[in-house]
């Protein structure tokens, strides 16, 4: 997904629909982080048409001084103008999680999330044990375990390692049954998601893969940018 940095919130900005996958919010006069939000997909055989842009829902999150609850109080009867997506949210003092579409069963309802827990959430609802979400945790776990007194943006180095493993699952009835044929759900399987061939999205993969730490209102961005033209991965880094 092609996307560049605002100067309005450090986000990243989606050049075909606008709006965001994932934003940070800073206090006025350049303080420090005061919400965090980010949203993924919910993978689906067939995609919904004439629904409003998912990358909105984190904008309207970072552009109002709700808490997470009274967000999703307000955004609940709306919820169904939007293809399915997960959305996890920080006000500064809770982090809370939203889902509008379970297509395994019921909407689930909205959940404050735990202090010191470990989450990892990918293209289904919170708690689906895809593999590679929980080889994600796996990593993620071992990496906080090993990190000492290292400055945050070495910590994001380390984050983002794992970020870029293409082991895919081969086991068929290990794959993720989201209504996609079994060759999709394969190419899909791996954490690090390399080109795959589609007449709408001929170079679909990942693009763009950011770690962030965000503690007492300092973050540290590392994002890693795959350029379509060249095919080189630039970096960039913010901190404030």
């Amino acid at each position: 997904m092609p996307c560049c940095l605002t100067h309005l919130y450090v986000a990243a900005r989606d050049l075909e629909r606008g709006g965001t996958w994932l934003g940070l919010r800073r206090s006025q006069g350049g303080g420090g982080v005061v919400r965090v939000a980010f949203l993924t997909n919910i993978r689906v055989a067939v995609q919904p048409v004439d629904k409003e842009s998912r990358g909105n829902v984190v904008t309207d999150f970072l552009q109002s001084d709700l808490n997470v609850s009274d967000f999703v109080k307000q955004l609940q009867p709306t919820g169904c103008n939007y293809a399915g997506f997960n959305l996890v949210m920080f006000d500064g003092e809770s982090l809370g999680y939203y889902c509008n579409l379970n297509p395994m069963g019921p909407t689930p309802d909205f959940t404050l999330l735990e202090r010191d827990v470990l989450y990892g959430i990918s293209n289904s609802v919170l708690g689906t044990p895809w593999i590679k979400v929980e080889r994600g945790k796996a990593a993620l776990a071992d990496v906080l375990a090993m990190h000492k007194d290292q400055d945050d943006l070495a910590l994001c180095r380390k984050l983002i390692l794992p970020m870029v493993d293409t082991t895919r699952i081969e086991a068929p009835e290990l794959l993720p049954q989201t209504g996609c044929p079994e060759a999709m759900e394969y190419q899909l399987s791996s954490i690090f998601v390399e080109p795959v061939g589609n007449p709408k999205y001929p170079k679909y993969g990942t693009r763009t893969t950011i770690a962030m730490v965000v503690d007492g209102g300092h973050a540290t961005i590392l994002e890693k940018d795959l350029d379509p033209t060249t095919l080189q991965w630039n970096e960039h880094t913010h901190s404030f």
